[in-house]
């Protein structure tokens, strides 16, 4: 789960930088969007981590 959530910060934080970029104005708006969409699901997942982490530590066989 540490991994799940370090990539997601890692790919968050290439992500923005891409969005920050002066290259930006050469992408087009599907390009943007997924862009936008990639960094909304990576916050999700980074969000999720802590709540699969609680459920994990209380799952018995």
């Amino acid at each position: 789960m540490d991994l799940v959530k370090s990539g997601a910060a890692d790919a968050d934080t290439k992500i923005d930088g891409a969005l920050r970029s002066g290259t930006t104005a050469k992408w087009s708006k599907y390009t943007m969007l997924c862009l936008h969409y990639c960094r909304e699901d990576q916050s999700h997942v980074a969000r999720t981590v802590p709540e699969c982490r609680a459920l994990v530590r209380e799952y018995k066989i």
